[in-house]
């Protein structure tokens, strides 16, 4: 990117699709312009969205952090394939956690070239492995978590505009276990814990994904996000 009267600018070359992310570090109105050229530099297509960057304020946790698990996230994988992470996130403001509060881990997973959502996935959460896997088979990615009970909980996929999946009911280790581990409680009292969990996706068509990854109490995420990418072929 190029800074050119007041604006970056930048250029990629011979590419007819692709994904661009955008990071804002200050506070302001932006407007996002994305552009198709023809071989003589002429302009066949234009895209803009204006987008209001709002002034930093703490979240319970801070953004999450990986770790190694199964395999390890790569961010280059084959169709079929299952790529794995370990998550925990630091305190960043503590004040305001309620004694007892559920903390999920949240998935969103963005492909640009679009994404399927086979069906309801809760069926698989039974453990039950007589039931028929074609709705798990025909799901662009697939989300299974470690519920910190020794069983894996596939997230309810909802499908948004033909080129997002988005979980909102994956569990981890949660607070859920506060009353289960020693020495948990004491930890939540002088503000200490930390969630933490483990999951994997398994990428059952090409694509080029990101996904986006944060702690989420019953109101929504109070965490930043994390952001995974990786080119599936």
């Amino acid at each position: 990117m190029n800074e050119d009267k007041g604006s970056l600018t930048g250029l990629l070359h011979e590419v007819s699709s692709g994904l661009l992310m955008v990071t804002f570090t200050a506070a302001g109105i932006y407007e996002v312009v994305a552009e198709a050229l023809d071989a003589e530099g002429r302009q066949t297509e234009q895209t803009a969205v204006t987008i209001t960057i709002n002034e930093s304020v703490p979240r319970l946790f801070g953004e999450p952090s990986l770790g190694p698990w199964g395999e390890g996230w790569s961010n280059e994988a084959e169709a079929g394939s299952e790529l794995g992470f370990a998550l925990s996130a630091p305190i960043e403001q503590w004040e305001g956690a309620d004694w007892g509060t559920y903390y999920n881990w949240t998935i969103s997973v963005i492909c640009p070239t679009g994404m399927n959502v086979g069906g309801d996935l809760s069926a698989y959460n039974s453990g039950d492995l007589r039931i028929d896997r074609s709705a798990l088979n025909s799901t662009s990615a697939v989300s299974a978590w470690e519920n910190g009970f020794n069983t894996v909980f596939y997230t309810v996929w909802e499908g948004e505009g033909g080129n997002l999946l988005s979980g909102t009911a994956a569990m981890t280790p949660n607070a859920k276990e506060l009353t289960m581990g020693a020495g948990t409680y004491d930890e939540w009292a002088k503000g200490s814990w930390s969630p933490s969990g483990a999951g994997t996706l398994k990428f059952n068509h090409p694509g080029h994904y990101v996904a986006v990854i944060s702690v989420s109490d019953p109101d929504g995420p109070v965490s930043r996000p994390l952001v995974l990418e990786t080119t599936v072929a």
